[in-house]
């Protein structure tokens, strides 16, 4: 047994607990030596790409040949700007193929730590991360935010918010074209409302909310705006009061038209 105050038994425990956190994060490793393309992938880098870590060719063309033809310039771009020090280190995310030919999302990072005399790499590790849900998920958002986009700038609408924690007013970009003002307009919005709508029209709104946070009555009725170029527009709203798990009201959402 090892003496539990050695070097030998401290530097095991360090390895356990870096195999914990690996399996943990569900992360995989690698270890590459650019001179020779000899390169060591674990278990869980095998694993994650559906391969049989005893079967594995341990060679970069194992990885290169799984790279998507879309993303590879761009993954040598960034090993080149790591290894020739135009980057402290190398980062990239990327579509591997799988073993049953799906494409998954992988987070890729590493860093040199070792180099011969003349500077030449022989040593490049780092780490795999699959990130295929996370990049589902985010393409998922913006095929939504996109058909939000489309849908308020054809027909017309705006669609805002009333954070009530935070009472802050929140506004999708749709809801300037109704103010007549560009989207990037500076102006705060609470102040861009109360320049636009007359405190007689505002006080209908502030007593609509207010009946429908009593009893739950419909939140809708119509407004004028006055445009920075002296038009008056009428707009419709609706909104609906969500409530959080403990039954209080958390924000109004709305939209207008």
């Amino acid at each position: 047994p090892l003496d539990p105050g050695s070097a030998e038994a401290s530097l095991l425990k360090q390895i356990e607990r870096l195999k914990f956190v690996l399996d943990s994060a569900e992360l995989g490793t690698w270890d590459w030596n650019p001179a020779t393309n000899d390169i060591t992938f674990d278990h869980r880098w095998c694993s994650m790409l559906g391969l049989d870590p005893g079967a594995t060719l341990m060679r970069l063309e194992t990885w290169d040949s799984r790279v998507h033809p879309d993303g590879k310039k761009t993954v040598y771009e960034k090993i080149r700007d790591h290894i020739t020090g135009r980057s402290e280190r190398y980062e990239s995310t990327h579509r591997l193929r799988h073993a049953d030919g799906r494409w998954l999302w992988i987070l890729d990072r590493g860093k040199i730590t070792e180099r011969d005399s003349t500077g030449n790499p022989l040593r490049f590790t780092g780490i795999h991360l699959d990130i295929t849900a996370q990049k589902t998920a985010e393409q998922d958002l913006q095929h939504s935010q996109d058909l939000l986009t489309l849908a308020t700038r054809t027909y017309r609408l705006g669609v805002w918010e009333w954070d009530f924690k935070e009472n802050r007013l929140g506004w999708h970009p749709s809801m300037h074209q109704l103010f007549g003002v560009r989207e990037d307009d500076p102006t705060p919005l609470q102040e861009l409302f109360d320049r636009s709508v007359s405190a007689v029209e505002r006080a209908p709104i502030q007593q609509s909310f207010l009946k429908t946070l009593q009893d739950g009555s419909p939140f809708q009725g119509e407004y004028s705006v006055r445009w920075p170029d002296g038009q008056i527009r009428t707009l419709s709203y609706q909104g609906v009061i969500e409530h959080g798990p403990d039954g209080t009201p958390v924000r109004l959402v709305g939209m207008n038209r």
